[in-house]
């Protein structure tokens, strides 16, 4: 894709996020146990490691259909993307922060979606959490 295509890809899910989004990652009537422990790593480029991993795993259950096994990735990405700020340079803080704000509601509306079993919304959430993902991905070098 075009350099242009996915900035405009970008921009459309900042712009949806800030428009739409619902509260952060804040859900009830979930067991959050011992099975969703994450280890953050120590830098930044380690939990973005991270990050991409159980974006792919968010992403591989979606495109299964298998919108249960959203649950675990999504809590974990949102474990590491909260510790992500702190690791980042100083010069970056501010906007990898204003990234991960977007990536925690992109994350919390693709979780209510596949809690509530709904495939095609799963689908069109998991676009924006993408396009976060690239902007993300962008400003940790």
């Amino acid at each position: 894709m075009k350099k242009s295509t996915l900035l405009a890809i970008a921009f459309t899910a900042f712009a949806s996020l800030t428009l739409s989004a619902p509260g952060l990652l804040a859900h009830e009537g979930h067991d959050h146990g011992a099975k969703n422990k994450v280890t953050v790593p120590d830098t930044a480029e380690g939990i973005l490691l991270e990050i991409n991993k159980q974006h792919a795993a968010i992403s591989a259950a979606v495109s299964a259909k298998n919108l249960k096994g959203v649950h675990d990735p999504i809590e974990a990405l949102a474990t590491l993307a909260k510790a992500l700020p702190e690791k980042s340079d100083a010069a970056e803080k501010v906007r990898v922060q204003g990234s991960v704000n977007n990536l925690a509601k992109a994350a919390d509306s693709l979780h209510h979606a596949a809690d509530a079993g709904d495939q095609a919304k799963s689908e069109s959430e998991l676009k924006k959490l993408d396009g976060v993902m690239l902007v993300l991905n962008q400003q940790i070098k």
